[in-house]
């Protein structure tokens, strides 16, 4: 029997801050935007009957999935952070810094909501480091940390084998609502590796980054058969652009009528998605054509 309840509470389209309540303990999965997390934060503590989450559960370093934590860090300042390994080290270098904050804040203006002004990326850190295979356990519950690269180099999820639960990372799918694209940045077989090797768990349930909770292990199934299927659609075919001489913009337009739509057009800024993209396309060439 899974108890788990998941709330989506960011407070902006595209920003990744679910809410994870395990009976009466309750943590955050990634924290969103920074210049909407007093209003998550709102949202939350009203969700929990005015108390705080116990625990900061970071997937991995970007952005629109950290921000709110620095700005939230006076306010959760008793709130323990965990993280992977490379996500720590991101968190240590002055010019990744330095584009966290300058996302945060074009992505409040594409949003036409005004910034956060200061730049506080020097109050992101990392309480607990955790390693592929390691368990931990948060909230009552425990999690096998599982090494997800392929979106990012430090890319990761949880698995909880007593209740069938994955905690799952961009690396394996953005669901739109009906497919699950590939945003891969650092690595596409990485990224179909790390699919294959979620698909394998059997989960019944999966936490979906940008998204909420699936149900069910047909569900699952369906999603994870979808997710395998979009990887492949879309390595294959931006092969035979390239090789047929279509440019990257167009291959990039071709993905973005296939996938920014439904859920994933409503709140993943077009920006991120053309970048995101935009990086993903020259990797797949780079990986599969010989030229």
């Amino acid at each position: 029997m899974n108890d788990i309840k998941v709330t989506d509470a960011a407070a902006a389209p595209g920003s990744a801050a679910l809410l994870v309540q395990n009976g009466d303990k309750a943590f955050m999965y990634d924290t969103g935007f920074g210049f909407c997390a007093e209003e998550m934060a709102d949202t939350v503590e009203k969700i929990l009957g005015g108390k705080k989450p116990d625990a900061i559960i970071l997937t991995h370093s970007h952005y629109d999935h950290v921000m709110g934590c620095a700005v939230l860090s006076d306010r959760w300042r008793d709130i323990p952070v965990i993280a992977g390994e490379y996500t720590a080290y991101v968190f240590t270098r002055p010019t990744a810094l330095k584009t966290i904050y300058e996302m945060d804040v074009n992505a409040a203006h594409e949003l036409d909501k005004k910034p956060y002004l200061t730049d506080c990326t020097d109050r992101l850190h990392v309480d607990k480091v955790v390693k592929d295979g390691e368990v931990i356990d948060v909230c009552g519950l425990k999690l096998e940390t599982m090494a997800f690269p392929g979106h990012t180099k430090c890319s990761i999820g949880f698995y909880c084998r007593e209740s069938k639960t994955l905690f799952s990372s961009e690396t394996l799918g953005v669901y739109n609502g009906t497919a699950a694209a590939p945003i891969l940045l650092t690595g596409f077989k990485q990224g179909e590796q790390s699919l294959k090797k979620a698909a394998a768990l059997g989960a019944e349930h999966i936490v979906l980054p940008h998204w909420g909770m699936l149900d069910g292990a047909e569900e699952c199934r369906k999603y994870f058969e979808n997710a395998l299927y979009e990887f492949e659609w879309t390595k294959n075919h931006v092969i035979d652009w390239h090789n047929s001489g279509m440019s990257d913009h167009d291959i990039i337009e071709e993905l973005r009528k296939r996938y920014h739509i439904g859920h994933m057009g409503a709140v993943y800024p077009m920006k991120a998605f053309y970048l995101n993209t935009g990086y993903m396309v020259p990797l797949i060439i780079k990986e599969y054509c010989a030229d």
